[in-house]
């Protein structure tokens, strides 16, 4: 039998898979965690609030492999735009001997 092969997401779909249920994620557990906040003292378990802890964890570490595709992604881009910069200095130069504007970098995001 043949095993099929599954397409792989590229690293935009996974950006948007991983980013599309922060905000759910983050109003549930917010919603979630109110409750305990508003109960009567000594009434919630310790274990119950390390469960949410540990959801907390995982969450973050989700938003960690997030960062992490949009700093490729970012690195891409920003490839990609210096590569157009080169090439539209290149066009004045050819059409004027004097050197080029310097144009400012644009502020960090």
């Amino acid at each position: 039998m043949l095993a099929r092969r599954l397409p792989l997401p590229d690293r935009r779909q996974l950006a948007q898979a991983v980013h599309g249920s922060f905000p759910d994620d983050l109003a549930v557990m917010q919603t979630d965690l109110q409750r305990f906040v508003a109960a009567t003292p000594g009434t919630v378990k310790a274990a119950t609030i390390a469960e949410r802890l540990t959801a907390y964890k995982r969450l973050k570490a989700r938003a960690q492999i997030y960062a992490d595709l949009l700093g490729m992604q970012q690195e891409g881009i920003q490839a990609q735009l210096a590569a157009l910069t080169e090439q539209a200095r290149a066009v004045i130069a050819a059409d004027d001997p004097a050197p080029p504007p310097a144009v400012p970098d644009a502020p960090a995001a």
